[in-house]
């Protein structure tokens, strides 16, 4: 092991004709290549090993579903290191539909183009007092805009005032957030 003060291989990190380099803190870290020939992988070792190939196989079939900036790679191997029970890429979206699938998978829609993802564990999450409040706030909101909606006279007068493609039961809520 030796620790380089190279310029050249200052913030570099990665395999250099079986020298391997890496980075840690201030100091970069040069190391002898590992020699795993002599290595003996027990059986759970064996069958991670064998997840993270399967995972390198098919990260293709994640590119439809995933949205744009998330690594296909890092998706594939989440799904098969925590199983889902319907997984990702079994999952074709349905047409103008959103919503949640067996209680661990989310369908969103934005605009023309359908996301498929996990629901988020949100049972950690403490919530101070103006969150909570805004919370039941924003339920009164959504508990308003149901009942307008439900009503044809007043849903009408409303729709009568948005532009085309607008809707009633947001311009509802975002009325009531309003006042």
């Amino acid at each position: 092991m030796a620790i380089s003060n190279s310029p050249y291989l200052k913030n570099y990190r990665g395999n250099l004709q079986k020298t391997y380099v890496v980075k840690q803190a201030h100091k970069t870290i040069i190391t002898a290549y590992p020699d795993m020939s002599r290595v003996k992988y027990n059986a759970k070792q064996k069958s991670e090993q064998s997840k993270f190939a399967e995972a390198g196989e098919k990260k293709a079939a994640y590119s439809r579903f995933l949205p744009k900036g998330k690594r296909l790679y890092n998706a594939a191997v989440q799904e098969y290191l925590n199983p889902q029970p319907v997984p990702f890429s079994k999952i074709k979206p349905p047409v103008k539909k959103r919503g949640v699938i067996v209680d661990t998978i989310v369908i969103k829609e934005y605009e023309h183009t359908y996301v498929v993802t996990s629901k988020p564990d949100m049972r950690g999450v403490k919530y101070n007092e103006k969150q909570k409040s805004e919370q039941s706030r924003f339920a009164r909101a959504v508990a308003y805009a149901r009942a307008l909606v439900l009503d044809p006279v007043k849903k009408a007068a409303l729709q009568k005032t948005l532009p085309k493609g607008k809707k009633a039961y947001h311009a509802a809520i975002k009325q009531y957030l309003r006042r």
